[in-house]
């Protein structure tokens, strides 16, 4: 879902496959759709396709999809994708996970769509925060009146006036959604910032509901954890912005972060004394492992890659060697395809997963350090 881009090539007349190895060349690396009056069978088709990224229809296929009417794209994917090279697994960091890449987290996402006010979302490194974030904001996109915005702080300045900085970050993201209108030049001071966004949220006839999802905020939250009491706070600020609108638009807060986030979540004299905490651990339920197992099988097989007899309980490795962190079993699969596409060569699929395959990838000097780095 990630390509910005595909294209499609008809050939007509009597088509060898040289024909389609040179169409192919001049596609590239874009996502393409081959359709040829041919006969390919599943080794024809992975000697064609070699390591381009390609659906090929031919008569076979054509007439296979014919056989499916109520389920045709279905089965021109499924059956197409066995021989489509493509690596789905990525070190998405704080990059959005594409829908069909991201499994688990059911409950943690039913309480990020249940918040009412305020949330802590917090947890160690690579557990899928800015993932969890991202799904919420995808799924606003088709709910009309209903904004999701996410917000990363990564950057938010915390030497000077920290609060200023933080409403920039807010304004010019609600801005970029065309949310609210741009104000001129930005003032010197965070509350007539504030009061344009609340005027801009109270005119507004089309927003209803706006989620902002605040993410990398740990630094941000230092700078509230070492303010004084009598002193501006940007999470009271929230507050009070969710509190002045109230009567024409609803605001929901979510704010992600790590061990500064913690600590004052579990503190009921901060500021988020009355958020809702959402802890984002590894994982650990049966459910979860599931999943984990799920994230492993699925687009791997997806691709013609399966885990044969005797190897079922292979997927459980690979979750004890990356710590049951879903950002590891990412780094480690997308290893993993590598080594198996620079392998496969013309073998018609399925292509059969063992334990020798496991063995070379868990020796990769690459891999290993750039878990530790992780």
């Amino acid at each position: 879902s990630w390509a910005t881009n595909t294209q499609c090539y008809a050939l007509f007349g009597t088509i060898q496959e040289n024909d389609i190895r040179q169409v192919l060349q001049e596609a590239g690396n874009t996502p393409t759709l081959v359709m040829a009056r041919t006969h390919l069978n599943m080794q024809k088709r992975a000697k064609v396709s070699g390591n381009s990224p390609v659906i090929l229809l031919d008569d076979d296929l054509l007439a296979y999809v014919a056989l499916h009417p109520s389920e045709r794209l279905q089965s021109l994917i499924k059956v197409g994708m066995l021989t489509f090279t493509a690596n789905p697994y990525d070190d998405y960091n704080t990059k959005p996970v594409p829908p069909e890449m991201f499994f688990g987290r059911k409950e943690e996402l039913e309480r990020l769509r249940g918040v009412k006010g305020l949330a802590v979302l917090y947890g160690g490194r690579r557990l899928g925060k800015s993932s969890l974030l991202s799904q919420i904001t995808q799924e606003s996109r088709n709910a009309p009146g209903q904004e999701a915005v996410y917000v990363s702080m990564d950057t938010v300045n915390t030497v000077g006036d920290y609060v200023l900085s933080a409403w920039e970050f807010i304004y010019r993201a609600l801005v970029n959604r065309k949310i609210i209108h741009p104000m001129g030049p930005l003032p010197l001071q965070w509350k007539p910032i504030m009061q344009h966004v609340e005027k801009e949220l109270i005119d507004s006839p089309k927003v209803k509901s706006l989620f902002l999802l605040i993410d990398e905020a740990d630094n941000l939250m230092g700078c509230e954890l070492r303010r004084k009491r009598d002193e501006d706070s940007f999470v009271r600020g929230l507050t009070q912005l969710s509190d002045n609108v109230a009567h024409g638009c609803l605001v929901r807060m979510v704010i992600a972060g790590l061990h500064n986030m913690t600590r004052m979540a579990n503190d009921e004299n901060s500021v988020f004394g009355k958020a809702e905490p959402i802890p984002l651990k590894p994982f650990s339920s049966a459910d979860d492992v599931q999943r984990g197992i799920r994230l492993i099988t699925k687009p791997l097989a997806a691709m013609g890659y399966i885990f044969g007899p005797g190897a079922e309980d292979l997927p459980l490795r690979i979750l004890s060697v990356c710590n049951f962190y879903p950002a590891f079993i990412q780094l480690y699969c997308k290893r993993l395809v590598e080594h198996l596409q620079n392998n496969r060569q013309d073998k018609k699929p399925p292509y059969l997963i063992t334990s020798d395959v496991l063995d070379v990838v868990e020796k990769d000097n690459n891999l290993l350090s750039e878990l530790r780095e992780k």
